[in-house]
């Protein structure tokens, strides 16, 4: 989704199973991921998103991170 929206960033999911994200993209795009990722994918069990404001930094297209 990251990369039909237009973000960059990274993605990875954490020792204790949440899904953590740092993405940089306009107020625009990332106002859709949120949204997006409030529903995630169809096997997705989402039960919370919580956002912070970072200073935003350059990032060369997406990637996951294992």
């Amino acid at each position: 989704m990251a990369d039909t929206i237009g973000i960059t960033g990274w993605v990875k999911n954490t020792i204790i199973g949440d899904v953590e994200l740092r993405v940089t993209g306009s107020n625009e795009q990332l106002d859709h991921f949120i949204n997006w990722c409030q529903q995630g994918s169809a096997r997705a069990v989402v039960t919370d998103v919580i956002v912070f404001d970072e200073p935003e930094t350059e990032f060369e297209g997406f990637r996951v991170i294992k």
